[in-house]
């Protein structure tokens, strides 16, 4: 018998699309479906049973892909187990050929169909040679994507390879592939350190190094729709290069896979951030010496300053606001004096102080932004916000306004995390006010920003809100 296992998490119309296909081309199969559901929402459980009822339902929390079929696996009574995503359809006979190739030949590891799409020609990416650091640089880097038919990557996603009849593979697609339970079982079935993606990749790996090797039958063909479980996730890029991370430190060594993986991160994006940043440096640092803005008002944070670091005398206000009765934050005579100790008084350091920290904030407001909307928009914002004539005016000023923007922006980020269900923002978030408010105490407005949303989550009773009055 054939257990097919498929791990549930998004859309049920394609589990029940996937399983549809299954009932009506393998009616002549032995085999029993076992849903691993994985999806913390949506559970498709009345449903499923209603329309499928010879289907076996599991559920589950979102314990990753490789994990839930290896909870898929523990209840399979077949000698042949079938893992299959649920947004697949399969052709007639697919899993019939997959068995007959199977049993028949021997030292066999997992088998797989042929992925096409859905005008039946086969897609992009069917398999792939086993990755490793040099591959990994010229298929998955920056480098593929300025050379996408280099050599190297076309042997790597095995682009002139003829699929006109079953081949080898060392990675076979982990959409759908066939696998004798009992060896399975041999090589631990997946590794739950992966949560999703490279899974199949390290089972490949521990099946080719027990001697088996792994094939892609193209007679047997299924349609992989393809995202429809990941199209749900916000964080799926992270996932990925976790995922990633691991395998190329589990099989190569640590510190190839932090360099590696430092390396693949880079993308084109970073280059125009990176020219962006110089241009905002440059702008904020030409001829400093010789034109920065220098008032009254910064003289008396330099010579607080001057008596914290040769009198010792520390101050708990800063300079008086326009309300003589009312002192601004001192945070700012702190960070001069720190610099005038370290750099001998050097009246010129709190402006390239400020001035690089006007860079920096390039890099945060476009963080923010891709976190906000899309990465374009960070970019966008990025470059704006390098060449504002006030912007670059108010870096080149040292001054205790100058901060401002760079807290103000980690304050957007905080509240903006929290909002969206990550309590634990909501006290960086206070903290960051905290320091605003030590700096000018304008920013005592943005208690109110706070307020309003603590008020907002709070009457409405969203979790993000009310969790933090549990701790």
């Amino acid at each position: 018998m054939i257990s097919i296992v498929i791990i549930h998490f998004g859309k049920k119309e394609f589990l029940f699309s996937c399983i549809e296909s299954i009932e009506a081309h393998s009616s002549k199969a032995v085999y029993e479906i076992i849903v691993v559901d994985n999806d913390e929402k949506n559970k498709p459980e009345k449903d499923l049973k209603k329309r499928f009822p010879r289907v076996s339902y599991i559920k589950s929390e979102n314990i990753g892909y490789g994990a839930g079929c290896n909870l898929g696996a523990k209840y399979a009574g077949g000698e042949y187990l079938f893992f299959l995503n649920p947004d697949t359809v399969l052709f007639k006979d697919t899993i019939k050929e997959l068995f007959n190739f199977i049993s028949k030949k021997n030292n066999v590891g997992a088998v797989s169909p042929l992925l096409v799409k859905t005008d039946g020609t086969p897609q992009d990416v069917i398999g792939s040679q086993f990755p490793t650091p040099l591959r990994a640089v010229f298929s998955l880097s920056l480098i593929h994507k300025f050379f996408p038919n280099n050599t190297i990557a076309n042997k790597f996603f095995l682009k002139k390879l003829k699929k006109d009849k079953p081949f080898a593979v060392d990675v076979f697609p982990g959409t759908g592939f066939m696998i004798k339970k009992q060896m399975f079982e041999e090589v631990g079935g997946f590794d739950e350190n992966y949560f999703l993606f490279y899974e199949e990749a390290d089972l490949a790996k521990q099946l080719t190094e027990k001697g088996y090797k792994n094939y892609i039958v193209p007679e047997a063909k299924i349609i992989h729709i393809g995202g429809a479980s990941t199209k749900k996730r916000n964080d799926i890029n992270r996932i990925f290069a976790k995922s990633r991370f691991y395998y190329f430190k589990k099989w190569h060594g640590f510190f190839p896979a932090l360099f590696l993986e430092l390396f693949l991160r880079f993308k084109k994006e970073y280059i125009f951030l990176g020219l962006i940043f110089l241009l905002a440096l440059f702008l904020r640092v030409y001829k400093l010496d010789s034109t920065m803005t220098f008032i009254g008002d910064q003289g008396w944070f330099y010579l607080s300053a001057r008596d914290a670091v040769l009198n010792k005398e520390i101050p708990l206000v800063g300079i008086t606001s326009s309300h003589t009765w009312l002192h601004q934050g001192p945070y700012w005579t702190y960070i001069v004096a720190f610099l005038f100790w370290i750099f001998n008084f050097n009246p010129m350091v709190p402006a390239y102080f400020t001035a690089f920290l006007g860079a920096l904030t390039i890099w945060l407001i476009y963080k923010v932004s891709k976190e906000l909307f899309l990465e374009k928009f960070g970019l966008i914002s990025a470059a704006i916000y390098a060449t504002s004539p006030l912007i670059i005016a108010n870096d080149r000023f040292a001054y205790h306004t100058s901060p401002i923007p760079f807290f103000t922006l980690i304050f957007i980020f905080c509240v903006y995390k929290w909002t969206k269900g990550n309590y634990i923002f909501f006290a960086p978030a206070l903290i960051t006010l905290g320091v605003l408010y030590n700096f000018e105490l304008a920013t005592a407005s943005l208690f109110g920003v706070l307020f309003i949303f603590l008020f907002y989550g709070i009457i409405r009773r969203k979790s993000w809100a009310v969790k933090i009055f549990e701790r």
